[in-house]
């Protein structure tokens, strides 16, 4: 949009409306034009023009609003679409007209915006050109990189630290939206279901969108493999919500711990269980384009992009996560699924420090604020204490054991990290008929009414000769285990 017509934009609100928002934004719109005055070129005396009057404006109210209008007819009579853009709004009162008056605010708050990328494209560039070392400019970019995100990703200008305001008094819209979230959270369009029946009972559904999840377990007891069944099962299962027109959504997973090639065999070897009842025993015997094509068919079927990605958790901190997923977003995708295996392993600068455990704590209060404030749904597996691992050396039984530490705050690192999780899973390899079983408590979920105790509590067979991975239900297999009245007793 070109000045002259953001300007009008102002006279029209200032005009038209008595909102002290909409009266900060022309300040502030007015402010920038007087910065700007000497670079603007061959518009320059009609914009000074137009600034002296929207300065008027905000000093008084006319007391002919209609011939105010027709001079500014007049002033701009070589421009028909503002000309237009003026009879249009003359009669509208933007008091009780808030859609026509927030759509002129976001003129405002767009031009703002490109006006500001624009100087910090010429910022950058003269920094780039007058930096002599290679170290130096990619510190450049990068501060560069984190500038432009902030800036697109930046919706309107609220004060730092505030996500969203509501006025009772006036803000009917941003309310109504708020009423529309707490539906979406009931609204199957949100949910992403997982391969089993028995754990979207237990989940009212499935994994939703804007939601922190935890997988707790001990070492060695399956946390990386259900992580990557769920990450699997929701590309594979549902096909991804269009929230915007022109974005890709995409899933990403992040490995922090296991190598790519982990990764993917364990991916392969769960997509051929579930989808084919084929159990490989060799992989030497496949071809690399068999194994290619039928992982990326797979993974797509639904019309996800699909991103798996190996970090080192030594050299990066939550903000280098972060700055990656912004990244996807300048790209042109809409991340809404993002699983890190394991977030606790990355590095801790940059957090709250003090007592032991705050940066953990920390850690997962950022991790929960950025997925319930972008709308992603975030997973983590995390280890569970030592004194976890003691409730078994007392000989609590292995089929008993979620179900005692659930909500019970066993978390290694910190036992107060569960004041920033929104959902949170326990697991446990065990045995039940002398057969190997994965048990699944879940814990708090927050936001969500209560079911019954024993719906929480499920028990997935391995069904493959007692190994992993677990297939999904399917025509072959059918996982979950109907839970006796003696599995289910919660009084330990």
């Amino acid at each position: 949009m070109d000045k002259i017509m953001v300007l009008t934009n102002a006279i029209i609100l200032l005009l038209k409306s008595k909102d002290p928002i909409a009266e900060e934004k022309v300040r502030n719109l007015l402010e920038h034009i007087r910065n700007r005055m000497k670079i603007y070129n061959g518009s320059g005396d009609l914009i000074k023009e137009l600034g002296g009057i929207i300065e008027t404006l905000l000093e008084k109210e006319p007391e002919d609003k209609d011939a105010f209008i027709d001079n500014i007819k007049l002033l701009l009579s070589n421009r028909k679409d503002i000309i237009e853009l003026l009879d249009k709004y003359r009669k509208t009162d933007l008091n009780k007209n808030r859609s026509v008056k927030q759509y002129l605010i976001r003129t405002i708050d767009d031009f703002l915006k490109k006006e500001n990328i624009i100087d910090l494209l010429q910022q950058s560039l003269f920094k780039i050109k007058t930096e002599s070392s290679l170290v130096s400019i990619e510190k450049n970019m990068s501060e560069m990189l984190e500038k432009f995100t902030k800036l697109i990703n930046l919706k309107q200008d609220k004060g730092t630290g505030v996500v969203e305001e509501v006025d009772i008094d006036s803000d009917d819209e941003t309310l109504s939206n708020v009423v529309d979230r707490i539906k979406k959270r009931r609204d199957s369009k949100f949910i992403y279901k997982t391969g089993w029946e028995c754990i979207n009972t237990m989940l009212q559904g499935g994994l939703r969108l804007g939601e922190f999840t935890t997988i707790a377990g001990l070492q060695h007891n399956y946390k990386t493999g259900f992580t990557l069944s769920l990450f699997t099962q929701i590309v594979t299962i549902n096909e991804p919500i269009q929230r915007y027109e022109n974005k890709k959504p995409l899933a990403v997973l992040f490995s922090l711990e296991d190598e790519n090639e982990s990764v993917f065999e364990f991916i392969y070897r769960y997509l051929k269980i579930t989808y084919d009842n084929e159990v490989i025993e060799d992989f030497q015997k496949l071809s690399n384009d068999e194994i290619v094509n039928y992982i990326k068919d797979k993974l797509k079927m639904k019309g996800w992009s699909v991103k798996i990605i190996r970090m080192d958790p030594n050299e990066i901190n939550w903000f280098d996560i972060k700055r990656k997923i912004d990244i996807f977003t300048l790209e042109g995708y809409d991340v809404q699924v993002v699983f890190i295996d394991y977030l606790s392993q990355i590095r801790k600068d940059g957090l709250a420090q003090g007592p032991v455990g705050n940066d953990i704590k920390d850690l997962f209060k950022k991790a929960r604020n950025f997925a319930n404030i972008n709308k992603i749904l975030l997973v983590t597996p995390h280890q569970l204490s030592q004194d976890a691992n003691q409730l078994l050396r007392n000989q609590l039984p292995p089929l008993e054991f979620v179900k005692h530490i659930a909500n019970r705050n066993y978390y290694d690192g910190s036992k107060k990290i569960a004041q920033e999780i929104d959902l949170e899973l326990y697991i446990h390899i065990a045995k039940k008929d002398k057969k190997p079983v994965l048990t699944v408590q879940r814990g708090k979920h927050r936001g969500h009414p209560n079911i019954d105790d024993n719906l929480k509590y499920v028990l997935l067979e391995f069904v493959i000769k007692n190994k992993a991975p677990i297939p999904a239900d399917n025509e072959y297999y059918k996982p979950c285990i109907k839970t006796d009245e003696d599995d289910i007793d919660l009084d330990i």
